[in-house]
C-alpha cells in the first residue's frame, strides 16, 4: 500500500514533483509480483543498490560512479523533499 500512496500521492506533490523532474532521473525497480528470471534480476540489483529488501525503498545513485549514495524507505512528501534535497550535490 505505501508503493501506491508514494507514486499516486507523494511524487506527485508539487514540491517532491519539481525536486524530481529539475535534479534527478527516475528508475523505478519492481521486486514484488514478479516471477522468474526477470524477478532474479530485480532482487539482484536491489541487493547491489540497496541496503534493504523494503517495498519501497529510494536510493540515490551517482550518476557519474554508479555508486549508491542516499537511502530511504516511504516518507510523507515533506520528509521526501528534504531528503531529496540533500541528495543534490
Amino acid at each position: 500500500m505505501n508503493c501506491r500512496i508514494l507514486e499516486n500521492r507523494v511524487f506527485s506533490n508539487s514540491s517532491v514533483d519539481s525536486i524530481l523532474r529539475n535534479n534527478f532521473v527516475e528508475a523505478r525497480l519492481h521486486t514484488d509480483g514478479l516471477s522468474g528470471p526477470r524477478k532474479t534480476r530485480n532482487l539482484d540489483l536491489q541487493s547491489k543498490l540497496s541496503s534493504s529488501v523494503a517495498n519501497p525503498w529510494l536510493v540515490v545513485v551517482d550518476p557519474h560512479t554508479q555508486e549508491p549514495g542516499q537511502e530511504s524507505g516511504f516518507q510523507k512528501a515533506d520528509g521526501l523533499a528534504s531528503f531529496l534535497k540533500g541528495a543534490i550535490k
